[in-house]
């Protein structure tokens, strides 16, 4: 616990000091918990509220009003809570207003005693015994983010010379714009943001003349305008943009009206290595879920119910990392 606490803390000061790299990292910890049981390669599948995060293009499928929620604590000495409604606004588009936020509380302060003046060795060591115990105060840490998206899905009839039909293309388009809060240590910041996404999806069968299932494509350009954070320092930090792309095929099966996915995913920001994703979907009630990324493997599962007349889905993610593992819980309701 103690080595994980000072990497938490060496963590929260690379995020003041070199700010332009590091101050939208905890933008990348996702909001669903299906999504990170399969290794946050969900870009290109996402068809829920959550879509936002990952490709906002994915809102578009959006049907029904709904809210979720989902909480993790992260290694017992950070929160992080996500709460998110969407509404649709016509058959074939919808709009999105979700809160992010990233807390980190009682950091012990650490000052320098001796930035200034002669000190001899007995002179630092009587300072230390002095202030031994009486401690220097402490300080926390709050980052908050609100998306607000829209979605509009899009068709386009590819005609297959070859068959004499015509293929049908799904390309939802979606954007946000998101307005970013952070406080460390009483000195705040603000920045605003945008992200821009889309998808191609349509059924392969179509093309192989068999039972093939849907396979889609996403690109995500995010944070494509320059996200700047100003301090009331004067300090400013800027996040870089970000460039997801990701692929999802879904093969339905007759047997006990399941569903297989596959996904794979892979960004420009801070890691580039692939990432990769499977869900097993039985008779839309129960899921079990994996995934790969650079943390190593995650699992999940998930649950579909029916509680008076609402539609409720429970999601669960079990996290590998290096400071440790961790467990989050997810809770979507359609009305």
């Amino acid at each position: 616990m103690k080595y994980t606490k000072l990497t938490l803390l060496l963590a929260l000061l690379l995020s003041a000091v070199y700010g332009s790299y590091y101050s939208g990292e905890y933008l990348e910890m996702g909001v669903s918990a299906r999504n990170l049981a399969m290794g946050t390669s969900c870009s290109a599948l996402d068809k829920t509220n959550t879509a936002f995060f990952a490709n906002p293009a994915g809102l578009a499928y959006v049907k029904n009003k709904s809210l979720n929620l989902m909480y993790m604590d992260q290694f017992g000495l950070a929160s992080y809570n996500y709460l998110g409604t969407s509404l649709p606004v016509s058959n074939q588009s919808s709009i999105a207003f979700n809160w992010v936020r990233y807390t980190v509380t009682n950091i012990p302060r650490r000052p320098d005693l001796f930035l200034e003046g002669n000190y001899t060795l007995e002179q630092r060591k009587h300072e230390v015994l002095t202030q031994k115990g009486t401690g220097y105060g402490y300080f926390s840490n709050y980052d908050d983010a609100l998306f607000i998206s829209f979605a509009k899905m899009n068709y386009y009839d590819l005609f297959l010379d070859w068959m004499f039909k015509n293929l049908r293309i799904q390309i939802p388009l979606g954007a946000n714009v998101k307005i970013l809060s952070k406080n460390l240590a009483g000195q705040k910041g603000y920045g605003i943001g945008a992200d821009i996404g889309g998808r191609i999806r349509f059924t392969f069968g179509e093309i192989t003349s068999n039972n093939l299932g849907d396979l889609s494509f996403g690109l995500t350009l995010q944070d494509f305008t320059n996200t700047f954070v100003y301090w009331e320092t004067k300090h400013t930090d800027l996040i870089q943009p970000n460039i997801k792309t990701s692929v999802a095929f879904e093969q339905p099966f007759k047997f006990l009206n399941s569903m297989l996915a596959f996904t794979y995913e892979q960004n420009t920001r801070f890691d580039k290595n692939p990432r990769y994703g499977i869900e097993y979907n039985l008779a839309k009630l129960l899921a079990f879920r994996a995934g790969y990324n650079f943390n190593g493997i995650n699992y999940g599962c998930g649950l579909y119910l029916k509680i008076f007349k609402v539609h409720t889905n429970v999601n669960y993610a079990f996290l590998n990392h290096v400071l440790g593992n961790s467990h989050r819980i997810g809770l979507a309701l359609w009305f």
